[in-house]
């Protein structure tokens, strides 16, 4: 009978934390989605994600208004690998339209939110968000 309760607390503490975090991430989503439309449009990535404060311009470290290869590394430190699988190992080349050998804040915004929207829909979906959200919140590449 013991180990049945025990099993059966164990459950209902399991579904419960699927639960919360099945909010959590319904919470985060709104936040991005300003227009309540049910997707993240371009313009509502690059305020959430970008700007003065954002990974473009803490990643910058030389303040040029562009980031290199060397950039790109030092601030994906430790999390290159789990970054080139998730855009693949060329990103920086096939983010990089003018070939100038840097990323602009447009091609660097860019290819990441391209990297989002699985479906090539132009906007990312509630579905999409999962990953964004789990690399930029904490311990993810986009931590800052």
């Amino acid at each position: 009978m013991r180990k049945e309760c025990i099993r059966l607390l164990a459950v209902a503490g399991f579904a419960t934390s699927l639960m919360m975090t099945s909010a959590i991430a319904q919470e985060a989503f709104s936040d991005w989605d300003a227009d309540g439309n049910g997707s993240i449009s371009m313009e509502e990535f690059e305020t959430n994600f970008g700007g003065d404060t954002g990974v473009f311009y803490s990643w910058d470290t030389n303040d040029d208004n562009s980031i290199g290869p060397d950039e790109l590394s030092a601030g994906l430190g430790d999390n290159a690998t789990a970054f080139n699988e998730r855009f693949g190992d060329d990103a920086f080349t096939e983010w990089d339209e003018d070939a100038d050998g840097m990323l602009t804040e447009t091609e660097f915004n860019e290819g990441v939110y391209a990297g989002y929207d699985a479906d090539d829909s132009g906007v990312i979906e509630e579905p999409e968000y999962g990953d964004l959200g789990d690399d930029v919140g904490d311990e993810g590449f986009f931590d800052i």
